[in-house]
């Protein structure tokens, strides 16, 4: 039951950036050869294994350096953690910076 309830919400995160990300590649801002569902299913796992990392450690490094990626993103993953929040905010519009190079 618990696990279920899990899945249902990474689904639910994840669904919610691969739309921003489909919308930064509309705009030209996500290079359109990356596949949209694997960059949000690897930035929402990314996320969660930097959680976990800084929980077993028990310090913030695992955060930090994903803080740094985050940053080279842009402001497009703040809509990760709007999601990551559980706001039912609208996530769009979802693009922002975010480098066509990645």
């Amino acid at each position: 039951l618990v696990c279920d309830r899990l899945s249902s919400v990474f689904a639910g995160w994840t669904r919610a950036v691969q739309c921003c990300v489909r919308d930064g590649q509309r705009a030209g801002e996500i290079r359109a050869d990356i596949d949209s569902a694997v960059l949000a299913g690897f930035l929402v796992s990314a996320w969660e294994g930097a959680v976990l990392r800084a929980r077993v450690d028990k310090d913030g490094t695992a955060l930090a350096q994903f803080e740094q990626f985050r940053q080279r993103l842009g402001r497009f993953t703040s809509a990760i953690m709007l999601a990551r929040a559980g706001t039912r905010k609208v996530l769009r519009p979802c693009r922002e910076t975010f480098s066509a190079s990645w």
